[in-house]
């Protein structure tokens, strides 16, 4: 009788520890998912409520190609209409283009420093020749915060394009050919803010190959702000530029 009782007390308390043993691995489970960092949910991905499928047409991306170059923000948005900075396309074209980040022991500028986590980004691009710092009062900067407008963004991803595929801009285009590719967008027939003077057959090699693309007005709008889906369909285009015959 004794014998029968210990063997069922034995197996009540094996069921008892395997509960506590479930327990403890649920428990385990809810703690990790609580300390996941808040942005566990931008790496996520599509879909966003903010890109909707007439403005990914109108730049010929997909929800896909955009999570490569940005992941987008905790709230479920891309927020593709923002203006972008050149930090913002130092680290999202260096990483896409292949380019090596560098940690120089000598900065280029003084507004980028070491330790700055934008610092193997911009250090990396300009060893490869893909941005180059601006000149003020005699000192060179990166100027992580300022913004570029269309036609900045385009030339530099379109250059680097054109080169790594060894495209020759310097003998590709005729004043003509470049006059025909600026007259696709209304706001540049007859070319009257020197567009093709300022850029020549950079810009004829950014438009021909579709790295930048009319707006929503179907206008080149060069000197407006670029955006992040702006910037972002501008990278992705320049990655299909094929090499040259």
């Amino acid at each position: 009788m004794r014998r029968c009782v210990f063997k069922a007390w034995r197996r009540t308390l094996a069921g008892k520890r395997m509960m506590l043993g479930v327990l403890l691995a649920l428990l385990v489970v809810a703690a990790l998912a609580a300390a996941a960092p808040a942005t566990a949910a931008a790496k996520q991905g599509p879909p966003w409520s903010d890109v909707s499928a007439q403005m990914r047409q109108l730049y010929d991306v997909t929800n896909a190609q955009l999570a490569t170059i940005d992941p987008g923000y905790p709230d479920r948005t891309w927020r593709p209409s923002d203006p972008i900075t050149r930090g913002w396309l130092a680290l999202k074209a260096v990483p896409a283009f292949g380019i090596p980040l560098a940690y120089p022991a000598t900065p280029t500028c003084s507004d980028v420093l070491p330790g700055d986590a934008l610092y193997p980004y911009f250090e990396g691009a300009y060893a490869v020749n893909f941005m180059h710092p601006g000149q003020i009062n005699g000192q060179l900067l990166w100027l992580p915060t300022a913004n570029l407008t269309r036609i900045q963004a385009a030339v530099t991803t379109a250059r680097w394009a054109a080169r790594v595929n060894n495209y020759d801009l310097a003998t590709m285009y005729t004043q003509q050919r470049i006059d025909e590719l600026l007259a696709r967008f209304p706001d540049t027939v007859g070319d009257p803010g020197g567009l093709g003077s300022a850029y020549g057959p950079v810009v004829a090699f950014a438009i021909e190959f579709g790295i930048i693309r009319a707006d929503a007005n179907g206008n080149l709008s060069p000197y407006n702000y670029a955006t992040r889906i702006d910037t972002a369909s501008m990278i992705l285009h320049a990655l299909k530029v094929p090499a040259a015959k």
